[in-house]
């Protein structure tokens, strides 16, 4: 990924930097490493050090530092996308329509009423939303899209 930056040190760890935009997450081990990376880029760019990563580009970020690993759990996010589309109290399913059912011509709006409908019927904009979930951290997501 070209917003991916890596530096091997000489422990054999490595200093991980993301880059998007504006916003950067570093991830290393080593402290004199990471001390030593934020001073330099301190020295080029005008710099904020915000902690701990709680989210960034709309992902959610929690720590176990007991066992080592990093989540980005969407709950939060899929929730915020159910409720600004109206849908809280849709029912979960594993596929989004039955195996039995076949779309066909006979499915597309005809009339002006139909189509008029339709187009207030923002489905497009609910699956770029989910997409987006299922692209970062959701790969589950897009399994139960395949049919």
């Amino acid at each position: 990924d070209s917003c991916l930056y890596t530096k091997k040190c000489l422990d054999d760890s490595y200093v991980i930097s993301i880059l998007y935009v504006e916003d950067m997450l570093i991830v290393c081990r080593n402290k004199d490493e990471l001390s030593k990376l934020k001073k330099n880029l301190n020295q080029t760019f005008n710099m904020k050090n915000l902690g701990n990563a709680k989210h960034i580009l709309n992902m959610c970020i929690t720590h176990d530092r007991i066992n080592g690993c990093i989540y980005l759990p969407q709950f939060e996010y899929v929730c915020k996308i159910l409720k600004k589309f109206n849908m809280k109290n849709a029912k979960p399913l594993s596929i989004p329509l039955s195996m039995h059912v076949k779309l066909g011509k006979n499915e597309i709006p005809k009339s002006y009423d139909e189509k008029e409908f339709m187009s207030k019927i923002p489905y497009q904009l609910v699956v770029s939303n989910l997409m987006y979930a299922m692209i970062a951290t959701r790969p589950n997501i897009a399994l139960q899209w395949e049919l």
